[in-house]
């Protein structure tokens, strides 16, 4: 226990003062600047920066089931958690996971709105590249969850060289994690640390995926 003192002094170690404020100055550094707010075509509403100022990018290890309802700007919330992870460096290698018919809403609102490039991978990708892990080409990547099925797709994912930062899975009730016998999340699943959107509570044990994107 510190005991602070009956008077103010200032003959102290000015160095010592100076490490102290830039201690301080680090551990909150990005926690009100918001500069992914700033850089981005949005107006985010209270419950959207809520989420990822208060919540998401206070975890040092993400693994978070957003199951608000729908319209309610899942989307927002999981683009701009991109952007913030991006602007820190923490962000490299992204994938977002999502049924088909939404892959080019993805593609489209994280352009519009946040500025980012992201490459729908699909059969056609596979089809062209020869001699290089489609999955290794590309560091922003919407998949859908059908062809992440596949056993093609799941080979190369499992073959790939590079890790992913984060992993967005959409309409995450589909999916289910596999556990080892002390139900913990098996190594495989754990390459990545993703934020899963999705408007409904995770559901249908029987729709396993053998992939390492696990479900929150």
């Amino acid at each position: 226990m510190i005991e602070a003192p009956r008077e103010l002094r200032f003959d102290g170690d000015p160095f010592q003062f100076r490490l102290g404020v830039e201690a301080r100055r680090i551990d909150i550094a990005f926690a009100y600047e918001m500069a992914g707010v700033a850089v981005s075509n949005i107006q985010p509403l209270p419950h959207q920066l809520e989420a990822v100022y208060d919540c998401f990018l206070r975890e040092p290890r993400l693994r978070f089931l957003l199951a608000d309802d729908p319209g309610a700007g899942k989307t927002i919330m999981a683009g701009l958690y991109m952007k913030e992870l991006i602007l820190r460096r923490v962000g490299d290698r992204i994938l977002v996971v999502a049924p088909a018919n939404l892959r080019p809403q993805w593609v489209r609102e994280l352009a519009e709105r946040f500025q980012l490039d992201f490459v729908q991978l699909g059969a056609s990708q596979f089809d062209a590249s020869l001699t290089e892990n489609p999955w290794d080409q590309h560091d922003h990547v919407v998949v859908s969850c059908d062809f992440l099925r596949t056993d093609r797709a799941r080979e190369a994912f499992d073959a790939a060289d590079k890790d992913w930062d984060l992993a967005v899975v959409d309409e995450a009730h589909g999916f289910t994690i596999a556990v080892d016998a002390k139900g913990l999340i098996s190594y495989e699943y754990q390459r990545s640390g993703p934020a899963t959107c999705d408007g409904r509570p995770p559901a249908c044990p029987d729709c396993r995926i053998s992939s390492q994107i696990p479900e929150m």
